[in-house]
């Protein structure tokens, strides 16, 4: 039984790595992505986000192209498949994607949306030879586009508890965008290349100006790669201030120090994560970083109202940057993610005066002498996070 045991942990642990090195060979150099422009609206309340989102869907003429992590056919899930189909009677060209990991749609459900004339893929399903890197690799982007001139982008998934309907997570916070103009066509591609893998269809994407808007916007998609070098330029073009607002603050050695570096040229920074975390393990490894920066002058904070899901980064009144990547290693180097950079002033400061209501009234300081209370639990859980962290 024994060997049996270390035989499969062997299998495991060769399969991640080798898994790991094969996909950072096929890495390509790392290119910035130009500016398009378009118009964009911001959302941080799950029922705004989805009364808005469901107008649109209901009064869709040609297409809907729609790409989630999780789906689930709970109140909301069933109201938006519900949606779907109608669309399809009245002659709309459907079609929704979703991550196999986040794929919680029932056999029924699926059946419904079938026979209701919705196409339906699952998204990077797990393959052989490499089984568990293929299971450990999530397709992290949230993508809808709505005849090919309405767009959504960014943390919310299709699930209850993203409009804060379950008792036990309360209020969830997270940040969305509703995006038109010349920006939602790199959008459409990117939905295209992901059904491409994930339905062996290719679809063809309307053509649109990409100067038609008032918004200089950046869309940043990624492979597992370059996550950090489109922060980084970021962070090194701040002079003042930096947010970081992340459910997950596991940042690995490299950005680690990239915001060491921002604190020693006496920029202010500040990161908000949640108080209760919604997996195991992922709060205590941010422990092994945050003593140094505290130490070092950045201000930490813990969300207090609900669940803090939310993605941000905002750079003075320069960057405003909106998606899917978390701060972690996970997006960093493995997952597939989706953001929006904004670098209209207007804009950051009317999006940072609401995101800093959550840092300023709605948190609770992570500082020297709530480090210095840790249990030994806590610190023990830490020494276990910090072991297996590049996996949380």
């Amino acid at each position: 039984m024994l060997r049996i045991i270390i035989a499969i942990i062997t299998w495991i642990t060769v399969d991640l790595l080798l898994g790991r090195y094969l996909k950072r060979r096929q890495i390509p150099p790392y290119a910035p992505q130009e500016a398009s422009h378009g118009d964009a609206v911001f959302f941080m309340d799950g029922n705004e986000l989805f009364t808005h989102m469901l107008n649109r869907v209901a009064n869709a003429k040609r297409s809907i192209h729609m790409h989630f992590y999780i789906f689930r056919d709970d109140q909301i899930g069933n109201q938006m498949m519900k949606a779907l189909i109608d669309r399809v009677d009245d002659g709309v060209d459907v079609r929704l994607m979703v991550d196999w990991g986040g794929y919680a749609i029932s056999r029924k459900g699926v059946k419904a949306l079938q026979k209701g004339g919705v196409k339906v893929a699952k998204v990077n399903k797990p393959r052989l030879p490499l089984l568990f890197s293929s299971i450990n690799h999530r397709n992290h982007r949230k993508v809808t586009v709505i005849d090919d001139t309405h767009g959504y982008v960014g943390g919310f998934n299709i699930g209850d508890e993203y409009l804060g309907r379950d008792t036990e997570v309360g209020n969830w916070r997270d940040y969305h965008l509703y995006v038109t103009g010349g920006i939602v066509e790199p959008l459409q591609q990117q939905f295209a290349r992901d059904w491409l893998g994930a339905a062996n269809e290719q679809l063809e994407v309307t053509a649109t100006r990409t100067d038609e808007g008032s918004l200089p916007i950046m869309l940043h998609s990624t492979d597992g790669a370059h996550v950090t070098e489109h922060i980084s330029f970021l962070l090194r073009a701040a002079r003042k201030r930096v947010f970081i607002g992340t459910p997950y603050f596991i940042p690995g050695s490299e950005m680690f120090e990239e915001l060491r570096r921002l604190l020693k040229r006496g920029v202010k920074l500040e990161i908000l994560i949640p108080k209760y975390p919604d997996h195991p393990l992922v709060k205590d490894a941010a422990f092994r970083y945050l003593p140094t920066l505290i130490d070092e002058g950045a201000e930490v904070k813990q969300f207090t109202n609900g669940f803090y899901h939310s993605k941000a980064l905002i750079v003075d009144d320069t960057y405003i940057d909106i998606g899917t990547s978390n701060f972690d290693q996970r997006s960093f180097y493995l997952n597939n993610e989706l953001n929006c950079t904004i670098t209209d002033k207007e804009f950051i400061d009317d999006a940072t005066i609401r995101i800093r209501d959550d840092f300023d009234n709605h948190a609770e300081p992570i500082n020297k002498e709530y480090l210095a209370n840790r249990s030994l639990l806590d610190r023990s859980k830490q020494k276990i996070a910090t072991s297996v962290e590049s996996f949380l």
